[in-house]
């Protein structure tokens, strides 16, 4: 699945389609903070999930994220510091 933004770094989700928990993982190539947001929307754009995580010094960052309450779907993941944005779409069976 092609990323989005990918000029404010990189990011993978895995396992892509998931059940119940996926990882997500990343850099960003210039850190505007300290930390990460994580959002999940739905196909709506109701904010159904908020977290963050920290980033380490070199802008690597790495979540678990249970969804499990979720119903099966299409829903998209936003990863946000500062004004860098980054945008993927998951798939939960």
């Amino acid at each position: 699945m092609p990323e989005i933004n990918t000029n404010h770094g990189e990011m993978n989700v895995f396992p892509s389609p998931f059940t119940s928990s996926f990882k997500v993982e990343g850099q960003l190539n210039i850190p505007a903070s300290d930390e990460i947001s994580i959002s999940i929307q739905n196909l709506l754009g109701s904010t159904l999930l908020e977290t963050s995580t920290p980033l380490t010094n070199d802008g690597k960052f790495s979540q678990e994220i249970n969804f499990s309450p979720a119903s099966a779907g299409v829903y998209f993941l936003t990863v946000r510091s500062g004004n860098a944005v980054m945008l993927r779409k998951i798939v939960k069976e």
